[in-house]
């Protein structure tokens, strides 16, 4: 509740010129180009180091990525200087504390990594968390959903059905465990009663333990194994077994996973509505189109351009020209220009 009140506290406007700099066009731009050089530069880091396991970086990679840390540092002091204590408490505190994470572990990072190679408190546990920190690096690409509005949708509309994702594998892993063991306890009893050689094996196989029988179900309805596969076992345990097994197929195709589908959908789409920001934008655009397209019209109803709508051209118009379903698709209703 209380990260809730903070995200919802307006931020006074900042002025000064340092303000209109950091919040200008040019800058976003800038820190845009730079998250995506710093992206293609980590893919290209990664790469080296793979190809050159237990190898030091070279000096190139050490300067480029002195350079990105200088300049996320700078970027994070602008906007603190910029807003101050609001840069923490505000609608968008979750970014900010998401950006000082992340410059505070690349400072980190160089900090260690300096230690590391002076030769001090290099052993093995102090490299693990450098590595660690390290790969937070990665995360800074994730920076880039902030200048994407549909990008930044579709993440928190990911993020907003963890909790649908969550009670879906529950509800699996309950059907799967009822599923699970009927067809354990059936296993036993065809084994019990004489079952051998490779039909035996086959049984323990799949069917040899509740942990197994739940991971064959979830490799049958998911794809991970073709279900006719698990079915040949099933169906030396007898004909109603085998049936069903058909019937748990069915459903966990047609009505289960489905219905899984359409939570998430329904979440997602509920998720992905704009914000009341992001309406009264698309609200003010929508009416600056609007009028334009009435400027233009005007300008084509005043025949002899002196710039007044005189009631015969406008009825002349509406009778011979378009102007009755451009005006419907304003919604304008004029069926008749004199009344």
């Amino acid at each position: 509740r209380l990260f809730q009140r903070w995200e919802a506290l307006e931020a006074p406007t900042p002025r000064g010129r340092l303000a209109g700099a950091v919040l200008g066009r040019p800058f976003e731009a800038t820190c845009f180009a730079v998250i995506l050089a710093n992206a293609g530069f980590t893919w290209y880091a990664t790469n080296y180091e793979a190809a050159n396991l237990g190898s030091k970086p070279s000096t190139f990679i050490q300067v480029v990525e002195l350079l990105f840390v200088i300049f996320y540092t700078v970027e994070l002091a602008l906007r603190i200087g910029v807003y101050r204590q609001w840069f923490f408490i505000n609608k968008d505190m979750r970014w900010n504390l998401f950006d000082t994470a992340l410059v505070a572990s690349s400072l980190a990072h160089l900090i260690m990594l300096e230690f590391t190679e002076n030769g001090r408190g290099a052993n093995l546990t102090f490299i693990r968390t450098l590595r660690l920190l390290k790969l937070t690096t990665l995360l800074r690409g994730l920076r880039v959903i902030e200048f994407l509005g549909e990008l930044r949708t579709m993440l928190f509309s990911l993020l907003g059905s963890v909790f649908s994702l969550l009670w879906g594998i529950v509800l699996l892993i309950l059907i799967f465990y009822v599923f699970g063991l009927i067809f354990v306890q059936g296993a036993s009893v065809a084994l019990t009663e004489g079952a051998t050689g490779h039909d035996a094996e086959r049984m323990k196989e799949v069917y040899g333990s509740m942990e197994r029988a739940m991971f064959a179900l979830y490799k049958a309805c998911t794809g991970g194994d073709d279900w006719s596969y698990i079915f040949e076992p099933t169906m030396m345990m007898g004909d109603m077994y085998a049936a069903l097994f058909c019937f748990f197929i069915a459903f966990s195709q047609i009505a289960l996973l489905n219905i899984l589908t359409a939570i998430f959908l329904n979440k997602a789409m509920e998720l992905a509505k704009p914000d009341k920001d992001t309406a009264a934008i698309n609200k003010r655009r929508t009416d600056l189109a609007a009028y334009d397209d009435l400027r233009a019209l005007a300008a084509e109803l005043d025949v002899d351009g002196n710039g007044e709508i005189t009631v015969e051209e406008f009825d002349r118009q509406l009778r011979l020209g378009a102007l009755g379903p451009r005006l419907a698709l304003l919604g304008l209703n004029v069926p008749d220009a004199e009344y």
